[in-house]
C-alpha cells in the first residue's frame, strides 16, 4: 500500500482517457503541505501556462475562459482550476504558493527527470521548506511522462476552445496492513513533541518506525514499505 495514495482520474478528452487505459488513472505523490483530507475530491479543468522561471516567479497568467461541458461535471460540484507547473529552480512550496495566488484550487507538479517511472515518483515526498503553512491547496507530484501527456492535452484542448477535465482523489489505502502517515514541518516544535510522545504508542501497536528525517515520521504495522525520500524542490 502507498503511504499517500494520490490519484488523478482523467475525464476528458477521450484520447487522454484512452492513453491512461484501462481506467484513465494517473498516480502521484501528495505534498506534505496544504495536504487534503483523505476522501477529499477536487474536480476541475487542467490549466498550463508556460513560465520562463519554471513557475518560480509571477511570470505567467492562468486563462480565465471556461470551455468545459457541464455534462462532464457532477451536480453541485465546484469546477476547480487545476494548474500544471514544472519542477525545478525553486522549492515545491514556492511553486504551489504562486499558483495559489494566481487562483489555482490545486496543483500538479510535473517531474523534470524523464527517467523516473510513476512507481518511483510515488516513493518521493514533496517536502515543506518551512513556509508551507501559507499554502491552503493540495498538490501532487507526477512523473515527467505522465505530466507531459497532461500538459499537452491541456494545451491542445485550449487551442480548440475546450477544457481537459480531471478529478483528483485522496483515498485511504485498502489492505490488511494499517499504514499511518504523519506529515509535519521540520520547523515545528509542537509536531516534534507530538511525534516523540506518540512513538511508544505506535510501537505498542506493532508499528515499526520507518523514517524520521526532515521532520517526517512514518509508522507501519506489518511489512515495511519501500523507503520514501523527502525532497524540498
Amino acid at each position: 500500500a502507498s503511504l499517500s495514495l494520490a490519484q488523478i482520474t482523467v475525464l476528458s478528452p477521450q484520447s487522454l482517457v484512452k492513453h491512461f487505459a484501462p481506467d484513465g488513472k494517473v498516480l502521484g505523490s501528495t505534498a506534505t503541505f496544504g495536504a487534503p483530507l483523505y476522501g477529499e475530491v477536487v474536480q476541475g479543468r487542467l490549466i498550463y501556462a508556460p513560465s520562463a522561471s519554471h513557475h518560480c516567479k509571477d511570470d505567467y497568467t492562468l486563462w480565465a475562459d471556461e470551455f468545459y461541458d457541464e455534462s462532464e461535471v457532477e451536480e453541485e460540484t465546484l469546477v476547480a482550476s487545476v494548474v500544471l507547473v514544472d519542477r525545478g529552480s525553486c522549492t515545491f512550496v514556492t511553486k504551489v504558493k504562486l499558483a495559489q495566488d494566481n487562483g489555482a484550487h490545486a496543483v500538479i507538479v510535473i517531474d523534470n527527470d524523464s527517467t523516473k517511472a510513476t512507481a518511483e515518483i510515488q516513493q518521493l515526498i514533496m517536502g515543506d521548506d518551512g513556509w508551507g503553512n501559507e499554502v491552503t491547496i493540495p498538490s501532487i507530484l507526477v512523473s515527467y511522462e505522465d505530466g507531459r501527456q497532461l500538459r499537452e492535452a491541456a494545451q491542445e484542448q485550449r487551442d480548440n476552445n475546450r477544457d481537459a477535465m480531471i478529478k483528483l482523489e485522496w483515498d485511504v489505502p485498502q489492505s490488511h496492513d494499517a499504514v499511518v502517515d504523519f506529515w509535519t514541518s521540520s520547523g515545528s516544535r509542537e509536531a516534534a513533541a507530538f511525534l516523540t510522545a506518540f512513538r511508544p504508542f505506535a510501537e505498542s501497536l506493532g508499528g515499526i518506525p520507518l523514517d524520521q528525517r526532515g521532520g517526517t515520521v512514518f509508522f507501519s504495522k506489518g511489512k515495511q514499505d519501500k523507503e520514501k525520500r523527502r525532497l524540498d524542490f
